[in-house]
């Protein structure tokens, strides 16, 4: 009998492996079984159970802190839980399998100070925090790298997580990244290079709203401050087909879209915003998490560009917020390669324009698939602002119907040169995407239009002479669309 409980002591104390929260690393704990008496050996086995659940010392006090091999299942009550809540220490639970069972956890925080939320001022859909001020940097640093499927192992002292660390194997998929991300060149500050990179995600990413922000939902995440097409990005758009739906009204605890007000899903795709702040970060930066992220506000990107960044000139009253076919056709021809586009609810690249005065642009959005189901992700469109208003084909990110209407353009509105580049071009980079999601026609009265109530919303041109700045020495912003794409694809 001794033996036997000896036995099942030994492989109890085995599975308790601890970190140490004055050193972060692991130790095993040390027992003497030899030396126990057998009528303590139930008494023990009790104490190191009831460590394993609470996090308290047992026996000789080595027995701290806790690892558990997990597979993180995402916020307890994800699709109704509010961004306030989850950012509560005490009010988030998160749920793991842990020994093929399910269990909850909470999750130290960092040393939070407060959070300040204010009202939804700009009309983005997002409420705009005033900023969650911190003690340490490390606030939210463990929940801004969990990320739902996916494997950890994870260190628990009593009912919370102090510590992950990911274990999931995806050496395939990033054995593709970096084969994908040799078709640009990270740091280039030059306008060629800011659309190579702007190029690199179509095919691989796929539209999610609030992709591209931090957990907190407040700047950049780790995925959009990453040099290179992410892992995570490839992953989960490899798990969908054509009937992948970014909002799911039916499905709203597994919808990618933040129903409650915040998103599980973050780290899988992008968005507007943060699409263009991956492809600023990475044509500006040549390593990983070593400067602030350029996400922000998509209707405030272009102002912020000129007005915080200093980076260049910033365009608010061209046009006059009309959209008759003149004034469409006024705000087209005043952009240039490379210039950042803000309009209500959406922000976009221009990659360059056309003799006809249509457009070609990057940009993440919502689009239907040939299945018809609304999803889309980072992909080439065209503007064609000589049909005006009645170029109504594709909406703004966020919109139910965004897209939805792209198969039923009439022949005057793709009937331009910008629509024929962006299926050229889109078919040479992933013919296989371009059959998921068709290019479609931006509406010209929406993406050209800058009302005078929404004053950040405008253009954004580089100053290419300033320091520190975007430079042009293949002299870009002289090209025609045509030319520009011919170059980048060595024709």
């Amino acid at each position: 009998m001794k033996i036997l409980k000896k036995l099942f002591l030994i492989l109890l104390i085995a599975t308790a492996t601890l970190t140490l929260a004055s050193c972060g690393e692991t130790e095993d704990v040390e027992i003497q079984l030899d030396d126990i008496p057998e009528e303590a050996y139930d008494e023990l086995v009790q104490q190191v159970e009831e460590a394993r659940r609470s996090g308290t010392e047992a026996a000789d006090g080595s027995i701290r802190y806790f690892t558990y091999d997990a597979v993180y299942l995402g916020i307890q009550g994800y699709g109704e839980i509010d961004r306030v809540d989850v950012l509560d220490p005490e009010c988030a639970l998160y749920r793991f399998t842990v020994d093929g069972k399910e269990q909850c956890y909470k999750i130290d925080c960092g040393e939070i100070f407060s959070t300040n939320v204010d009202a939804d001022s700009d009309n983005d859909g997002k409420d705009d925090y005033l900023g969650v001020l911190s003690l340490d940097d490390n606030a939210y640093l463990i929940q801004n790298n969990l990320k739902v499927g996916y494997s950890y192992k994870i260190y628990v002292t009593g009912d919370t997580i102090i510590g992950v660390s990911e274990t999931e194997k995806m050496d395939e998929i990033e054995a593709y990244c970096k084969e994908e991300n040799y078709s640009f060149e990270a740091g280039s500050r030059t306008i060629k290079g800011l659309l190579q990179t702007a190029l690199a995600p179509l095919g691989n990413v796929l539209y999610v709203y609030g992709g591209g922000w931090d957990f907190q939902d407040i700047g950049a995440s780790t995925q959009a401050r990453t040099i290179g097409i992410n892992p995570d990005w490839v992953r989960f758009k490899n798990s969908q087909d054509e009937n992948y739906l970014y909002r799911d009204e039916n499905a709203k605890s597994e919808t990618t879209y933040p129903f409650g007000g915040w998103n599980n899903y973050y780290y899988a795709g992008l968005d507007c915003s943060g699409y263009i702040g991956w492809t600023l970060y990475n044509t500006i930066n040549r390593s990983s998490m070593t400067e602030q992220g350029m996400v922000t506000s998509a209707v405030k990107t272009a102002y912020k560009l000129a007005n915080t960044y200093e980076y260049g000139t910033f365009e608010h009253e061209i046009g006059g917020g009309k959209t008759d076919e003149s004034s469409l056709l006024t705000v087209a021809k005043s952009l240039l390669p490379g210039d950042i586009v803000s309009i209500s609810g959406h922000v976009y690249l221009v990659i360059g324009m056309c003799s006809d005065g249509s457009v070609v642009i990057a940009h993440c959005n919502t689009t239907a698939s040939n299945s018809g189901a609304l999803g889309g992700g980072v992909m080439l469109s065209a503007i064609n602002p000589n049909v005006g208003a009645a170029a109504n084909t594709a909406g703004t990110e966020g919109a139910n119907t965004a897209g939805t209407e792209g198969a039923a353009a009439n022949t005057k509105n793709t009937d331009c040169e910008a629509y024929r580049l962006a299926c050229k071009y889109s078919k040479l980079i992933d013919a296989d995407w371009t059959q998921t999601y068709p290019v479609v026609m931006a509406d010209a009265s929406k993406y050209l239009c800058f009302p005078t109530d929404t004053e950040k919303a405008g253009i954004f041109h580089w100053d290419l002479a300033g320091k520190n700045k975007l430079t042009d020495p293949d002299g870009y912003i002289e090209k025609s669309a045509a030319e520009i794409l011919a170059d980048l694809f060595g024709e």
